[in-house]
Formats: structure tokens, C-alpha cells, sequence
């Protein structure tokens, strides 16, 4: 039987590897065909996710959207305050997850790529150690096989080898050597960014929604809502009486034909409803009182517009006499019934009703000619009209009065 003796290479000696003439054109055929490998997988590696993210947070940062600082504390609602823990994009989300999915399918992809580029320096490393003759760093057969598991691509079948070869040849198993090293955690590395980067892709699935979004911006179109009075509803006594000599009226004009609201055609819009310009609204204050006020009506230009304007109301309480005092007109009779203590009739016909200027009813608004009659306790008188304040004076002593001017 022949005898194989196996001599252990001196540490630090060098082993001498043959060459030929010919290996000078293989050898730059090589260099070439490594180049363009080292060159695609780094493209692979780093180009395609870059692309995906840049493009994502490009999108994100670009129309992204705050529901802004109103400049007024009643327009600070609860859903017009920016939340911490979320950011709103004013765009179609599915575009957002579309490259998210692609990023996350890229990622999962990358670790091929990557221990191709890490084999060229595990490879120049162990070859440095095989010339040195560093016995200690070299891997175990075993070992080498798993290492090559790594960088022939199978990633995820080399980890599990890898992790059984760890726990069960804990005891009998070779110290591990840096070609392994190297190679399983560039391995582990890998797999870890490409589950990262899936995760996130979950979470964005997940947490990405469409809501209603309140925005708050300035408007570049300065509209005056508010509402003021005209310089003819400004003076101490804007009434018809106290204003018949001038020629503008605060609120009516009068004509031979008759009074008629100032600018009608407006006036009866916002009286029937009806108006673009100008609608009433209530308002009552915490008192219970009521008051009514102008205001801009509602509209396409107004749904989603804030706005703050100045206007005017007012609180008034009329009632008519003729209803108070069940004024009923039958041919030659006019009766009334103000109370149990304050009834009777008139025996002239033609009532008519006039606006008094003030409480003392000397002198009415209709100014129309005429004998006022002065009804007191169930009798009437006919008098001036200083003579009817006279008497109506008296009889508002005994609360039983009321003055109506026909027009005789």
C-alpha cells in the first residue's frame, strides 16, 4: 500500500501558483467581465431604490398640505389643527402606494446582488490568506460549502443552513472562520433592510386613508360682507317727518304716486327672500332677546370661505291697534274693544290708519287734511289736532284713550 504524506504549509511562507504565456489575454477577459459585474450589481443595488424613494418623498413633501394658521381664534376648530402623528398629501394615494409596493419588491430583491459585490473582497481576502498560508482563517469544507451557499445566491436557504449549522454543531463545530462571517452578514444584513422596507410598506397599506381635509387659506379677493347704514340713517332722527324736507330719505321715497321703499327692487328682494345680496337672520343673545340682521346669503362663493363683516340690527316690538283693538268697519259703524274698560264705537265711517311722528300723536307722518277724533271713555271728540293732544293727554291719565284721524 502506497503512503500519502500530507506536509502543512509553514505560516507566513507563500505558495507559488503556475502561469502561462497565454494567461495574459484570459486574465484581462476577466478583469473586463468582473468590471461589468461589479458595475450592473452596484447599479442594481443602489439606483432602482434610490429612484423609488427619492420619487415617494418628493411626492409626499411636494403635496403635502397643513390646514394652515386662521388668523382668527372662533375659526381654530378641532378638525383645522395639524396632527403630530399624521401628514396629509392632497394627491391620489394609490400613486403613493403603487411605488411603495415597488420599493418593497425591490428591496427583497437586493440580496443576491449585494454578496455578489461582497464576494469579490471574501474572495480576495481568502485568496490573501491561502498565499500567506493563514491556517487559522481558513475555512473548514464544511464551512466553505455554506459560504458558497451564501454567494451563489440561495440567501434565505443559506440562513437557515447557517443557523442549524450554529445550534447543532455548537459542541463539534470549527471555530467560524471570516470567510463565513463576512458572507452571513452581509447575508443577515440584506434580508433584514429588504423585511424593513416590506414592513413599511405594510404599515403604509395599512395606515393610508382618504379623509376630508378643512384647509385654511388667505382669500386673494378682498369682498366686504359687512353691511352700514347710509349718511341719511346716521342723524338723531332718521324718520320721514323729521327728514320730509330733505331730498334723499334714510329708508323710503316718496313720490306723487305714493311712498316707496328705497331702492325697491333690492328691498323687496330681501323682504321676500330673494335677494343675492343681502338675506335677515335672527340672532338671540343669551338674554332671550331677538334681534334681526343683515347678512351675505349663502352660496357656491361662501360654502367653504370664513369670513368676519360688520353689520347692523335691530329689536323692535310692533303691534297694530286695529288688532289690538278689534277695529271692525261695518258701513257707518266703526266699533273697537281695547279692554273691558275701554270699548265702544265710532258713528263716522271711513277710518283710515296715519303714523304718528311721537308718542303725543299731534302731528302724523300722512299729513293729510283733516279733524282728528279723540275717543275718551267711550266718547269720541272732534278737535284740532293740538286739541286732540290736549285731550289725549287727559285721557291717557285714566289709561282710556286713543286718537285716529280720519280723513275728511
Amino acid at each position: 500500500m502506497a503512503k500519502t504524506e500530507r506536509k502543512t504549509p509553514i505560516e507566513g511562507a507563500s505558495i507559488p501558483l503556475g502561469s502561462s504565456p497565454s494567461d495574459d489575454g484570459a486574465s484581462s477577459s476577466r478583469h473586463t467581465n468582473h468590471a461589468v459585474l461589479i458595475t450592473w450589481s452596484s447599479f442594481v443595488v443602489t439606483i432602482p431604490i434610490l429612484a423609488l424613494t427619492v420619487a415617494f418623498l418628493v411626492l409626499v413633501f411636494k403635496y403635502r398640505v397643513s390646514h394652515g394658521d386662521a388668523p382668527f381664534e372662533s375659526l381654530r376648530t378641532s378638525d383645522a389643527k395639524d396632527e403630530g402623528s399624521a401628514l396629509f398629501v392632497n394627491m391620489n394615494s394609490s400613486i403613493l402606494l403603487f411605488l411603495a409596493s415597488w420599493a418593497s419588491s425591490v428591496a427583497t430583491m437586493l440580496s443576491g446582488f449585494m454578496l455578489t459585490l461582497a464576494s469579490f473582497l471574501i474572495a480576495r481576502r481568502f485568496f490573501q490568506d491561502i498565499q500567506s498560508s493563514r491556517v487559522t482563517r481558513l475555512p473548514t469544507p464544511y464551512q466553505l460549502a455554506l459560504t458558497l451557499k451564501f454567494l451563489d445566491g440561495s440567501t434565505l436557504g443559506a440562513i437557515w443552513s447557517w443557523i442549524v449549522y450554529l445550534v447543532s454543531w455548537r459542541k463539534k463545530r470549527a471555530p467560524l472562520t471570516p470567510p463565513l462571517t463576512a458572507a452571513s452578514s452581509i447575508a443577515l444584513l440584506a434580508t433584514l433592510l429588504g423585511l424593513l422596507v416590506a414592513l413599511g410598506d405594510t404599515w403604509l397599506h395599512l395606515t393610508t386613508t382618504t379623509v376630508e381635509f378643512t384647509q385654511v387659506v388667505p382669500v386673494t379677493n378682498q369682498t366686504n360682507y359687512g353691511f352700514g347704514l347710509i349718511p341719511e340713517c346716521l342723524t338723531s332722527n332718521n324718520s320721514v317727518a323729521a327728514q320730509s324736507g330733505e331730498q334723499i330719505l334714510c329708508s323710503v321715497s316718496l313720490a306723487v304716486t305714493g311712498s316707496f321703499l328705497r331702492n325697491g327692487t333690492t328691498s323687496l328682494g330681501v323682504l321676500n327672500d330673494m335677494s343675492d345680496q343681502a338675506t335677515v337672520s335672527t340672532y338671540t343673545d343669551p338674554q332671550a332677546n331677538k334681534y334681526t340682521f343683515l347678512q351675505a346669503p349663502e352660496g357656491a362663493s361662501l360654502s367653504n370661505r370664513d369670513y368676519t363683516a360688520k353689520t347692523y340690527g335691530a329689536r323692535t316690538q310692533c303691534e297694530l291697534i286695529s288688532t289690538k283693538c278689534k277695529l271692525q268697519n261695518n258701513a257707518s259703524i266703526v266699533t273697537y274693544n281695547c279692554s273691558s274698560d275701554f270699548a265702544g264705537s265710532f258713528t263716522q265711517s271711513g277710518l283710515k290708519t296715519a303714523f304718528f311722528t311721537n308718542d303725543s300723536m299731534a302731528e302724523d307722518m300722512s299729513q293729510r287734511r283733516g279733524q282728528p277724533i279723540l275717543l275718551c271713555g267711550g266718547r269720541h271728540h272732534e278737535s284740532s289736532r293740538r286739541g286732540c293732544a290736549e285731550l289725549n293727554r287727559v285721557c291717557q291719565e285714566s289709561s282710556r284713550s286713543i286718537c285716529v284721524h280720519f280723513g275728511l
